[in-house]
């Protein structure tokens, strides 16, 4: 089903438009006004280390900033991402709230 739904450019391009199209949201994040966690993936190969530690600086209340090596992309939902988050999770709930 999804790949009859998906397949060729009437069901790949709106998906790709929806990601490039998008509004960006660097500008507002100094608006997030919530204690954040920030874990970003060393091997991630869609967004530079450097570029995320400069988008988390615009936070205001960014509680930690934190490179996991050898983490991807979709660092929480792979090894060693939920391994890192499930280690800092519990001391970022007790100090933030």
């Amino acid at each position: 089903m999804w790949i009859k739904r998906h397949a060729g450019a009437e069901g790949y391009d709106p998906a790709l438009n929806c990601l490039l199209n998008r509004d960006a949201i660097e500008d507002q994040l100094d608006k997030i006004n919530i204690p954040t966690l920030v874990l970003h993936g060393a091997n991630d190969r869609l967004f530079l280390a450097e570029d995320a530690k400069k988008w988390s600086s615009k936070l205001s209340k960014l509680w930690k900033f934190t490179i996991v090596e050898g983490g991807v992309h979709h660092l929480s939902l792979t090894e060693p991402g939920s391994e890192a988050l499930a280690q800092l999770l519990p001391q970022f709930i007790n100090e933030t709230l």
